[in-house]
């Protein structure tokens, strides 16, 4: 079996039976550690002590959304170690939420690994990334497409709606980024490789930096997503004309 897939509902009103939930993620990653090429599961049952003692030879394609895990075990587990037994990933989304006093994750630790290991990784995604993390500072050369964001999207946090109800009662929260953060985050993550961006942020004063900063901080850029919400602090913009300028 090359292909798992957890697909559990992340959007629970009711707590489900977290300790078979977490066995039966357990269960299937140790049976499949000579198999798995793509992987795909929630966060809050992820088994990552166990991932970070296996070696996953030929994993491509991991996916972890959700909230914190539960198991106390898995906590505090770094993410550079659950990737260090993954040398041919192509392909990371960590999407994790965020809920009550909880902030940003920062995934590089002084005492951490002092490398990315994923050496062959092309596609990334991180949900409410930290501007100050160095993991930023140490992506392969060979990622070619970006994302950074919130998950869920910030906008469902704004208006109401069935999902709306649900997150206020899971306590998430929506840390978006605002655009000197992301500046910030932008001018850590510079390449002449990357050749897809992402990004979702809220406007400040640094609007007009960041906006015409981004084709020089990624001179081979093809194809540029943005999720912009405008702030009531600051006049909006002129996004059209500033692309123009520096594209």
């Amino acid at each position: 079996l090359a292909s798992l897939t957890l697909p559990l509902q992340e959007y629970r009103c009711h707590p489900r039976n977290a300790i078979g939930e977490v066995s039966l993620a357990d269960f299937f990653v140790s049976k499949l550690v000579h198999s798995l090429e793509h992987l795909t599961m929630l966060l809050d049952v992820a088994p990552l002590a166990r991932m970070a003692s296996l070696h996953l030879p030929r994993l491509r394609d991991l996916c972890l959304r959700g909230d914190y895990p539960i198991a106390a075990a898995d906590v505090s587990v770094p993410l550079l170690a659950v990737l260090s037994g993954m040398p041919k990933l192509r392909s990371l989304m960590l999407l994790r939420t965020v809920s009550g006093l909880r902030c940003r994750e920062t995934y590089w630790h002084p005492d951490g690994l002092d490398r990315f290991l994923c050496k062959e990784l092309e596609r990334l995604s991180i949900a409410y990334p930290e501007p100050a993390d160095k993991l930023y500072s140490h992506l392969p050369t060979t990622l070619h497409s970006l994302t950074l964001g919130c998950y869920p999207r910030h906008y469902t946090h704004q208006h109401r709606h069935d999902h709306r109800t649900v997150e206020d009662e899971l306590g998430w929260t929506s840390p978006i980024l605002k655009a000197s953060e992301m500046h910030t985050l932008l001018r850590r993550c510079q390449s002449r490789s990357l050749e897809e961006l992402e990004i979702e942020y809220q406007e400040d004063a640094f609007d007009a930096m960041l906006l015409g900063n981004i084709a020089t901080y990624f001179p081979n850029l093809r194809t540029l997503t943005i999720f912009r919400y405008r702030s009531p602090d600051y006049d909006n913009a002129p996004v059209v004309r500033l692309f123009l300028f520096s594209l």
